[in-house]
């Protein structure tokens, strides 16, 4: 597949995957925007949701959570055969924590009121693709929930996803060129 866009892509040909279809292709345009967050807290009373599920940065009635982890996505993987974002793939990822998690995922063990804290947000924006708007989230988990929007052109999507423990990530990351 040939891109005809006006944007600089560089291609990575991995000697792990030299034979396959898959390609790195990396834009300048991905920013370091793309934040997930698995929370790093867990309520004693777990069936309470405190500040009407707003983000809390410290918490009295809270346990730490281990399991849980932060990633930075500088580049990602796209395969074009099937034109789909390879959420895997962290080679340029800064990640920590027990568990990181892949890309457009995020989840926590806070809470079974509903109140997510888990977050990610997936920035495409100036990088001449955007996902495919058929793409969903499954849950994985207890008590999960999760609120997810979608810039109407596809290129920006922002989720928050928990549970007592929940998780949520993309069924499959679809994208489609846009044209310039």
């Amino acid at each position: 597949m040939a891109l005809t866009h006006n944007f600089k892509y560089f291609v990575m040909c991995d000697e792990l995957h030299y034979l396959s279809t898959e390609l790195q292709v990396y834009s300048h345009a991905f920013m370091l925007s793309n934040l997930l967050i698995c929370f790093s807290f867990r309520l004693r009373n777990r069936k309470i949701c405190p500040n009407n599920g707003t983000r809390i940065k410290h918490c009295a009635d809270c346990l730490d959570f281990p399991s849980s982890g932060t990633t930075y996505f500088s580049k990602i993987r796209i395969d074009f055969r099937r034109l789909v974002l390879i959420p895997e793939d962290t080679t340029f990822a800064l990640k920590f924590g027990r568990y990181p998690p892949p890309l457009a995922s995020a989840g926590d063990c806070f809470s079974q009121a509903h109140c997510p804290q888990g977050t990610f947000k997936l920035n495409l924006t100036d990088t001449g693709i955007s996902l495919d708007p058929s793409v969903t989230w499954r849950n994985s988990g207890y008590f999960v929930s999760k609120k997810i929007d979608k810039s109407a052109d596809g290129s920006v999507v922002v989720g928050r996803c928990g549970g007592y423990c929940g998780m949520c990530t993309p069924n499959e990351l679809k994208v489609r060129c846009i044209d310039s």
